[in-house]
């Protein structure tokens, strides 16, 4: 039945009007239209403190000044509305928040990072022909030396460095994703696709990257929780084990799909994203059982823009901020418009469309590994699209430029410092008078 609603509603698209867009996630539906005037109002708060105490947080002159870019006025715009209300009613909450928006355009520049050069990609393809085929669990092999076996195994799952000091792509859990997922692109259903990174490589690839995207961690986690009830406190260490504790650590094939070279591209440049929204059989017991993670797929909103470039910045209305994004991606009537985002799927010849579901398979015992994957790239993607995409991440810094070495602003630091000093003033007053009596 579904399937018949769908081919009627293409066939009508068709018949109405050839030059239509498929559908394409519209900014109502993943901003929370209802609110965003009262959003609005407390983001021009903590910009208005930001412009106030400037000097006296960074430790640079006011002729530095710069209000929020794209990147961290769309961070604020997807925090929930009461949290935002009650970190203004602190002093102390609403610099802690300026502080932790400092880093988002790093975060967003390390996401925009997800597809791989073509050197890369030709020498992960040809490692995986070296590679032998994954037995099921627990199946002996042939021979019956396991112990050689597992040895060999654990050589293959080892993560090198490369002359520069950069972690190679570990052929060895690529081609366990390959295996996975059919050896197909788990949206189009295609070959010859590349197994890509959820969170990507580039966050810890690199002992420098590592570093980084710890302390993207650090500062911006909360980001990660919005769609999460309560407070999650275990958050940040979960991550960091994750993602951050050593060196192309988040190379592996719970971290991975296979995606056509098109729609992987697509998804570092911010044009989709997927949402995890549950698991088929997530109940089993077995570890070494598949089970199914329901991915649905989302168009992500479009910031106006001509081809190649960056977005005007965004403005700090309600209407600015619609008539920035349009209800669809480029101008398929006319060869001098911009070409179209979308695409369809070989198997039906439906367009791909916001709300599909797809299956990712991944054995039971890296399931919340795998499902913690994607709740991070579906937060950093939804940012990504509202700042305008990876045309205008590429331009953002690679570290915070008011904040300290540790992402701290300086004038915060000092003043914890100062407090910090204080109290051990007292305590050791109290502690001689005691003393003295």
């Amino acid at each position: 039945m579904a399937g018949n609603e769908r081919a009627q509603r293409e066939l009508q698209r068709l018949l109405d009007n050839s030059d239509k867009m498929p559908e394409q996630q519209s900014a109502a539906e993943l901003l929370p239209l209802e609110e965003m005037e009262e959003r609005l109002q407390y983001i021009n708060m903590l910009e208005k403190h930001w412009h106030d105490n400037f000097a006296r947080l960074s430790q640079k002159p006011g002729e530095a000044y710069r209000g929020f870019n794209d990147a961290e006025l769309s961070a604020l715009l997807h925090m929930d509305t009461g949290y935002l209300r009650d970190t203004l009613m602190q002093c102390s909450r609403t610099e802690l928040l300026i502080q932790d928006i400092q880093g988002i355009p790093a975060a967003l520049k390390i996401f925009a990072t997800k597809a791989l050069s073509k050197a890369e990609a030709e020498a992960l393809q040809a490692g995986s022909e070296n590679i032998p085929p994954i037995r099921p669990p627990g199946v002996s092999s042939a021979s019956g030396d396991d112990d050689d076996e597992k040895e060999a195994t654990e050589k293959r799952r080892s993560t090198k460095l490369d002359s520069s000091g950069k972690a190679q792509r570990n052929n060895y859990y690529a081609e366990k994703r390959r295996h996975l997922d059919g050896h197909r692109c788990v949206l189009m259903g295609t070959r010859d696709a590349q197994v890509c990174h959820i969170v990507p490589f580039a966050a810890n690839a690199t002992e420098d990257g590592r570093i980084r995207w710890n302390k993207v961690i650090r500062a911006s986690i909360r980001l990660f929780l919005q769609e999460r009830p309560g407070v999650d406190f275990g958050a940040e260490a979960r991550i960091h084990s994750l993602f951050g504790f050593e060196q192309g650590v988040s190379d592996r094939h719970w971290n991975t799909i296979s995606l056509t070279p098109t729609m992987h591209d697509w998804w570092g440049r911010g044009y989709f994203g997927l949402k995890y929204i549950g698991t088929n059989d997530a109940n089993v017991q077995d570890p070494d059982a598949v089970v199914t993670l329901r991915i649905q797929f989302h168009w992500m909103p479009w910031r106006r823009r001509e081809l190649g470039q960056k977005p005007a910045p965004l403005g700090r209305t309600k209407e600015d901020i619609l008539a920035a994004i349009p209800t669809s991606c480029g101008k398929p009537s006319s060869w001098q418009g911009e070409p179209i985002v979308a695409m369809s799927r070989p198997e039906t010849g439906f367009s791909l469309e916001t709300g599909d579901v797809f299956g990712v398979h991944i054995p039971r015992r890296h399931m919340e590994k795998m499902v913690e994957a994607f709740r991070v790239q579906w937060a950093l993607v939804k940012l990504l699209a509202m700042a305008g995409g990876a045309e205008a991440a590429v331009d953002y810094p690679d570290d915070p430029e008011f904040l300290d070495e540790n992402w701290e602003f300086p004038g915060l630091k000092a003043w914890r410092l100062a407090c910090m000093a204080e109290w051990a003033a007292v305590e050791e007053e109290e502690r001689v008078e005691e003393g003295e009596e």
